[in-house]
């Protein structure tokens, strides 16, 4: 978070900004004299409004709703930074209730931001809407101290026959995947990471996938998405890395995209008779999942 800032809990972490989005854990309990910069700088904006998450993120979750809804649809975005997704989302029709943790970069003039702590027990009590067409979180879930409740809070707010949108860093990538052998730790969830980003939860897209099944949620799609940054020689090792991947995961996971983009994007489907009583048990997923 920019401009509200704690002290760093140990200064052989450096004090940078990266490309990262969405709310942070509070710095409260163990964690209280760390810094968690909340939004990082990537020189790239949106009708003058800096976007904070990896490039081509926002383009896909907005092609998502657009390939799917009408205009007019309500739209609830959790983490919305500075506001650029949001204005996107207007721009294409979307009635828009963006929420983050604080407004001091907000810079979005077309729609009123709500202030919540994701990391709350309540934070949806201060939503004017008890449903919306749509919910996305972007950038968000890998910030919070309890992802499953989170996606159970999404699948409550998500209207019958609506849509819950949900990107995170894709730890299984060539990058993260390679860090992991060299280094012991995931793109984007090194110890640094833990300090300086607020990155506290790990969750590659079966993971998610499964959360969203037991809350009653069924799965749309699951692609990948966000530039991982690579040029020049880095970029051919990853790309070699990425065919020796996907020869010894074989049909493990037959995903496009999953080794060369830094951002997983599911998107799930709430069906019109998918009711607390309705929703799957855990052994039939489990079953299922075999």
């Amino acid at each position: 978070m920019e401009g509200a800032r704690d002290t760093l809990l140990n200064d052989k972490f450096e004090n940078k900004t990266g490309s990262f989005d969405g709310m942070i854990a509070p710095t409260h309990g163990i964690g209280e004299n760390r810094e968690i910069i909340h939004k990082g700088e990537t020189g790239r904006y949106y009708n003058g409004i800096p976007i904070h998450a990896a490039e081509g993120v926002h383009e896909s979750v907005a092609e998502e709703l657009r390939s799917r809804f009408p205009k007019g649809v309500t739209v609830l975005e959790l983490g919305a930074g500075s506001g650029a997704l949001t204005e996107r989302l207007i721009d294409l029709g979307f009635t828009v209730t963006p929420l983050d943790l604080d407004d001091a970069t907000w810079q979005n003039r077309r729609s009123k931001l709500v202030v919540a702590d994701l990391n709350g027990d309540e934070w949806e009590n201060s939503l004017d809407a008890q449903q919306y067409d749509a919910v996305i979180a972007i950038e968000v879930i890998e910030h919070l101290q309890n992802p499953r409740r989170f996606v159970e809070t999404l699948f409550r707010l998500t209207s019958n026959n609506g849509i819950c949108v949900i990107t995170t860093p894709n730890v299984l990538c060539a990058r993260s995947t390679i860090l992991m052998l060299t280094k012991g730790t995931f793109h984007l969830f090194s110890q640094r990471d833990y300090f300086r980003t607020g990155h506290i939860s790990i969750l590659p897209h079966w993971l998610l996938e499964t959360m969203g099944k037991e809350v009653g949620f069924s799965i749309e799609s699951t692609s990948f998405t966000g530039e991982l940054g690579a040029t020049g020689p880095r970029l051919l090792v990853m790309w070699m890395f990425s065919l020796i991947l996907r020869l010894l995961r074989g049909n493990a996971f037959h995903l496009k995209g999953l080794e060369m983009n830094g951002n997983t994007l599911i998107v799930f489907r709430k069906s019109p008779d998918m009711d607390h009583q309705t929703r799957p048990s855990v052994r039939n997923i489990r079953s299922s999942a075999k």
